[in-house]
Order: structure tokens, then C-alpha cells, then sequence
């Protein structure tokens, strides 16, 4: 499985490569373009950042091809460059189709950008410092949002004191940690059966759930993992034997529409190593593809 995902980050950085823009003159200059509308983002799904963090896992993986490999490391610089000069004067990004000078979504990226960030500066390796440099820089520009900045939907709470959380750590800022407990004071929008507001299977619910796992480090509040729990042990019994999750009934864009389990692999992964539960074992193996019996995993509920 290990050798997989390897292979598979590698071959992600290659279609992150073949994609990045390099003409100097060129208005997306250093960032990655969306197949689907020609466009260099900043955000955390279609964005330049999402490939940067599959060039940064690379380059700091001994078993990668592109491991500490000059050429990809320039493409990150690069990458870096076009990241701040996107960001708006507020500190905020704009996804691209909605939602402009967004908190939440700028606090989308700061999730993934702090773990990139953390990540390459374990590294102890000269060359990464520049790329270091500016994504501090990026990361510090989005205080000043983070602390003020609202949210549109009811995940966005959770994914705000992630980056919060994330802040702090990094940047040892206090201030971050009141913030969040603001949001926090709002208390948990879940069901005693585990049904998070959005009703969304197949997108939301998940993103609460590794949100606040993020925060209940961070923040040193591990009574958030249990909303977490109450999640993911309800969608024990919302997967069908396909392996096709219930999103009939959702509030959300994915009503309707075909999810897996994949999204709740880090959830059930995580949870399954903190508390020893087998069935979040079982579930994180049917996310990830090694388990292909979604009745394996429901049996052991009983």
C-alpha cells in the first residue's frame, strides 16, 4: 500500500508539472492550470497549492523519484511566487467561482499550506529555504482574516479553527486560540446519532470530521474527537455494498450524486489508531480501497 501511494504522488506530480505555467508573461505565471476552465487558482481543490503538496511530499520522501530534486523544487519556488502575489492585500484568496476575499476558504488552504509549510521545514535541507520563506509569509499575511473573518456554511466553523490552530502552532499566536474558542462556544451542530447539519455524506460531513481532528490537537482539546466518533460510527451503516455511500437525503451539492468512503480515510485511520477500534479499522481499509466487503466492517458492529 505504502509503495502505492508513492508511485501514485509521484505520477500526480507529473500531471502538476505538465500543467504549470512558465511563460514569464503570462498572467498565472508558477501556477498550476485547471484543465476544466484554463485558469491558475489558489484554492485547496482545483488550486496551484493542492499540487504543491504533492511536490512537497515528494521532495521530502527518500523513496520518491523526485526526491530533494532540484528541477521540482525550482517549479516550487515558482509555485510559491504565483501563491502570494494571488493573495489579495486583506490576506484572504478568492477560490475562483464564488465566495471572493473568502475566509473559510482561505482557511481551507492555510490547513493544507501549514502542513506543507511544517513538513518541508523538518527537512534541514539549504535549498528549501527560499520556498519556506514565502509560504511563512503567506501564512502570516492570512492573520489578520483568520481572527476577524466570518464563514458561509456550518463546516466552516470547524475548518476555521483548524487553520487557527495551525496558526498558533506556528506562529505561537494566542490570539488564534481565542478566536477559535469563539467558534468553538457555538457548540458541536451534530445528532446523538452522529448527523452533522449538512446531512452531507458525501462531501461536508468528512470535512468536519478531519477538520476537528486538526483542531482537538492543536488547540489541546481531544473532547472535540467525539463528535468525530459519533460520525463515524453512524456512517458504519450508510454504505451500501457497493461501497457507494447514502447521499439521498443530503442539504448539500452531493444529494443525490455517487461518493465513496474516501474522503473518511484519515478520520477512520486516525480514530482507529487512537482508540483501537476495529471497526474504524475495517472502515479505513474499505476507504482506502483494501477492503472491498462493506459487510465485513458492518458485521463487527454486532
Amino acid at each position: 500500500m505504502y509503495r502505492q501511494l508513492v508511485d501514485r504522488n509521484d505520477r500526480a506530480v507529473e500531471r502538476g508539472m505538465a500543467r504549470q505555467m512558465l511563460d514569464p508573461e503570462n498572467r498565472y505565471y508558477g501556477g498550476t492550470i485547471d484543465p476544466y476552465t484554463g485558469v491558475a487558482w489558489v484554492n485547496h481543490t482545483t488550486g496551484t497549492p493542492t499540487d504543491m503538496c504533492y511536490w512537497g511530499a515528494a521532495l521530502s520522501n527518500p523513496d520518491s523519484i523526485y526526491y530533494r530534486d532540484e528541477a521540482l523544487l525550482d517549479r516550487l519556488l515558482l509555485a510559491t511566487e504565483f501563491v502570494l502575489r494571488l493573495q489579495h492585500e486583506d490576506g484572504s484568496i478568492s477560490p475562483g467561482w464564488t465566495n471572493y476575499h473568502s475566509p473559510p476558504d482561505t482557511a481551507f488552504v492555510v490547513v493544507g499550506y501549514s502542513q506543507l509549510y511544517q513538513l518541508l521545514a523538518k527537512q534541514e535541507w539549504a535549498p528549501l529555504q527560499p520556498v519556506l520563506h514565502n509560504m511563512r509569509l503567506f501564512l502570516e499575511r492570512t492573520i489578520p482574516v483568520m481572527l476577524t473573518g466570518g464563514c458561509h456554511t456550518p463546516n466552516h466553523r470547524w475548518v476555521l479553527c483548524a487553520a487557527l490552530g495551525f496558526l498558533h502552532d506556528i506562529f505561537g499566536l494566542e490570539e488564534a486560540v481565542q478566536r477559535a474558542e469563539q467558534w468553538l462556544a457555538e457548540g458541536m451542530d451534530i445528532t446523538p446519532d452522529g448527523e452533522w447539519t449538512e446531512r452531507s455524506n458525501g462531501i461536508y460531513n468528512a470535512v468536519s470530521d478531519i477538520m476537528l481532528i486538526h483542531a482537538a490537537r492543536l488547540l489541546n482539546r481531544p473532547e472535540l474527537l467525539e463528535p468525530v466518533r459519533l460520525n463515524l460510527r453512524m456512517m458504519v451503516y450508510l454504505v451500501h455494498p457497493t461501497g457507494e455511500i447514502v447521499t439521498d437525503y443530503s442539504g448539500r451539492q452531493d444529494l443525490g450524486s455517487i461518493h465513496d468512503l474516501s474522503s473518511y480515510y484519515l478520520p477512520y485511520a486516525i480514530l482507529a489508531q487512537l482508540d483501537g477500534d476495529p471497526i474504524f479499522a475495517g472502515m479505513a481499509a474499505l476507504a482506502d480501497g483494501t477492503l472491498t466487503d462493506p459487510g465485513y466492517a458492518q458485521s463487527m458492529r454486532w
